[in-house]
């Protein structure tokens, strides 16, 4: 096979997550093949293909092709994504040497059937041109609610494509379960890949404007950021008690002598952000969007936090990689997950039941009497994890 190519699959920049995992893919891929071109298939193409670096395509591969797709396969593929023809997008993967996927949440019934038509496409692809296929850490499923053709499809399909990838990498133990029928020995558990991922993670050689001039930021001798989550409103029934937990608890840091840091880790925070900042418009708080020039500026944030107060499961990441503490508001299975490998349940509030603000400000009590021993903790049990697991694969 001619060419240098090297595609990330859903590669972005929408959050601080995505924006990691697609630095720490294009990493992986300068190690495994040196010297690639680096192609972001992307959900996001438009957004962000004026501020990255590498060339940005559509996150579907094209499934009407000058190679020809024959059998059952090829036939439900080019039925179920509506017939994607692109010839540039053929030249490249005729040339592509390697696929790394970084999906996230693809393979679910939680958005669409033909995202998941999608993402089985990819896989495909692969196999028909022999190009290795890597699936790094994600989360699967939950896959129900389908009507029966797509049950029997996707499900024969699942059986047949995922035993083709080099390995297929699930994040959370519920994932692994799911993959274990579709899957062989290639099915590995392994927990987030940046969270195992034990390199400086190199943001600037992602986008176009890393160069640019970073934001100066002045820190109080006592810090504390809070990282909110716009999904919690809207994907649990507890949004109005989410907010007025986390306005009591910025207030009780304010009492005690810390300065609070409202951070924006994706854009679709910016309005709980402000929320929060006219709530507490004449108190000494800080607003930092960290969407705006990425990751750098949350990492340059961390060492100046005693601990934090995250709803974002990255952000609750980036902390640990940091060696902080934090108060976490989550809303799904991997964060509960995520805080027991780290052997951080205790500071963990679920948002799917019922809010105990009175539990909640017991645990930021106690998280800040112990943050330094909790610090201690974290870095050590981030050395056991890296130890235990390796790296994304």
């Amino acid at each position: 096979m001619s060419g240098n190519y090297v595609i990330i699959a859903g590669a972005s920049i929408e959050n601080l997550g995505a924006e990691s995992m697609t630095c720490i893919a294009a990493q992986m891929a300068e190690k495994m093949i040196p010297g690639c071109n680096i192609v972001l298939a992307s959900t996001d193409r438009r957004g962000i293909s004026s501020k990255i670096k590498f060339e940005v395509k559509s996150y579907s591969f094209p499934t009407i092709t000058r190679w020809g797709r024959k059998g059952l396969a090829g036939h439900v593929f080019r039925y179920k994504t509506g017939g994607i023809y692109n010839e540039k997008y053929e030249k490249i993967l005729e040339q592509t040497r390697l696929i790394i996927d970084i999906s996230g949440y693809s393979f679910t019934t939680k958005f669409s059937t033909g995202n998941m038509y999608s993402y089985l496409n990819r896989i495909y692809t692969a196999k028909r041109l022999g190009i290795p296929y890597y699936i790094f850490p994600q989360s699967f499923g939950p896959i129900d609610h389908m009507d029966w053709p797509d049950i029997f499809l996707i499900g024969i399909l699942s059986r047949w494509l995922f035993r083709y990838p080099v390995c297929v990498c699930a994040r959370e133990s519920c994932g692994y379960e799911l993959m274990r029928k579709y899957c062989g020995k290639n099915l590995k558990y392994k927990p987030d890949m940046v969270l195992l991922y034990s390199q400086e993670i190199a943001y600037q050689s992602l986008r176009k404007d890393a160069q640019n001039e970073e934001k100066n930021l002045y820190f109080a001798e006592k810090n504390v950021a809070c990282v909110p989550n716009e999904k919690i409103l809207n994907k649990t029934g507890n949004g109005k008690i989410y907010v007025e937990v986390l306005k009591k608890m910025i207030s009780k840091l304010l009492r005690n002598g810390y300065k609070v840091w409202i951070v924006a880790h994706c854009k679709l925070d910016l309005p709980l952000c402000n929320i929060l900042l006219d709530m507490f418009k004449e108190e000494n708080i800080d607003f930092v969007d960290c969407t705006e020039s990425g990751g750098r500026d949350f990492d340059k944030l961390l060492p100046h936090m005693d601990f934090l107060i995250c709803s974002r499961y990255h952000a609750i990441v980036h902390s640990y990689r940091k060696g902080k503490g934090v108060l976490a508001l989550g809303w799904e299975s991997k964060y509960k997950e995520l805080l027991e490998i780290m052997k951080q349940e205790r500071f963990l509030v679920d948002c799917q039941k019922e809010i105990d603000g009175t539990a909640v400000m017991k645990k930021l009590a106690l998280l800040e009497r112990t943050y330094k021993e909790e610090q201690r903790k974290i870095k050590t049990e981030l050395k056991h994890i890296r130890r235990l697991y390796g790296e994304c694969i």
